[in-house]
């Protein structure tokens, strides 16, 4: 009965459709027409065959699905369908106390297969219970790990405040975002998305962590030819079974010029100060994953006192109400462009909120990150 339920609810999984076992009116169809068949079949076949032990299946299947009480009326209906055909529609037996004997042996033999039943399915129940439990703490550990990949802190640097944040669908996610010190004067601000999310996208983005920490000082004014040298990584870790859209960037606060490469990856907002213009910063090339060999555009921009810039990955703007509406980048600007004056972490604070109230009860569906940086 376990493989029958474990394969049950592969299938109900694999075909999408609700499991039969569930609706408790299939269930008792499927027993009556069980104990009808069993019941005509033993007697066409006479007394020479036993059908003791087919008479379980429905008693079984009974208690599995429905539990003890249905258990216990399929077992007095299949009780009576077997007494009914041997003492009513057969010969009369030499000692008249034989049919009622048996109906004891019957009843206790389907005691006995409740009794059975109910206690498989309880260990079942009780070892799923300790592997869901075990499976939850490993998945913690790794989430308080992963979240230990992220910044612990802002690096203090002129002219520029940060506040950065992930928040997983899963326990454990594929988005990555980091921010760190590469000298006096330059800082690295950059956000990426590993296709999916859960295990296998939190590790290549622990391997995306690594990568960028090791790298960036050699390849300080070399930013393209970074990103060359992550799009062939990811493909020999992912073997392009998986994508990575990136934004990276090198701020530098001497100049206030800020150089960047765009993977693919959603364009940042630049919010000017003291106006309404945005720059999304867009160019660069494709994500990564997908082929070796791709050449990548660093651009540059100018940041100026007040400005504020916005990274951020799809899982925002990909969030989606109760009529299936995307949030979309639309409503994300309007949000910045209301909370611009404010700092960084407020700014953050209130996109979450908007994103919440708009998917209102739904599930999280993907990993949403952000990075906001203002400059001071």
């Amino acid at each position: 009965m376990i493989i029958l339920e474990e394969y049950l609810t592969e299938l109900t999984q694999k075909t999408q459709i609700k499991p039969l076992f569930k609706n408790k009116y299939i269930l008792h169809i499927t027993c009556l027409l069980s104990v009808l068949i069993l019941g005509t079949v033993d007697y066409y076949t006479g007394q020479e065959y036993s059908f003791l032990i087919f008479y379980a299946i429905p008693v079984m299947y009974a208690t599995w699905f429905g539990g003890l009480v249905p258990g216990i009326i399929y077992s007095v209906i299949c009780l009576i369908s077997w007494f009914n055909d041997s003492f009513n529609f057969r010969p009369a037996l030499e000692n008249p106390v034989l049919p009622y004997w048996n109906l004891l042996v019957q009843t206790c033999f389907f005691i006995l297969i409740i009794f059975i039943t109910l206690r498989l399915k309880a260990v079942t129940k009780y070892e799923k219970e300790l592997e869901r439990k075990s499976i939850e703490r490993e998945l913690k550990i790794a989430r308080d790990v992963q979240q230990r990949f992220f910044p612990q802190h802002v690096p203090s640097f002129d002219k520029i405040n940060l506040f950065g944040m992930c928040r997983p669908a899963d326990s454990v996610g594929g988005d990555y975002f980091d921010y760190f010190k590469i000298s006096k004067n330059e800082l690295i601000i950059t956000i990426a998305d590993v296709s999916g999310h859960g295990i296998s996208s939190a590790l290549l983005m622990a391997g995306l962590v690594g990568f960028f920490r090791t790298n960036a000082v050699n390849y300080v004014n070399e930013n393209d030819k970074l990103l060359e040298k992550t799009n062939d990584f990811v493909c020999r870790m992912t073997g392009n079974y998986n994508f990575v859209t990136i934004f990276y960037s090198v701020f530098n606060n001497k100049t206030n010029k800020l150089k960047f490469v765009n993977a693919g990856h959603n364009p940042p907002f630049l919010i000017k100060n003291g106006e309404q213009k945005v720059i999304k910063l867009e160019s660069g090339g494709l994500l990564t994953g997908i082929i070796e060999d791709i050449k990548y555009v660093e651009k540059e921009v100018s940041l100026e006192e007040g400005d504020l810039l916005v990274l951020y990955t799809d899982g925002v703007t990909e969030t989606m109400n109760d009529k299936n509406e995307l949030y979309g980048e639309e409503r994300l600007l309007n949000v910045i462009l209301k909370s611009k004056n404010f700092p960084p972490e407020i700014v953050a604070k209130n996109i979450i909120k908007d994103v919440e109230t708009y998917n209102s009860n739904n599930k999280q569906a993907d990993d949403i990150t952000l990075i906001v940086c203002k400059i001071t």
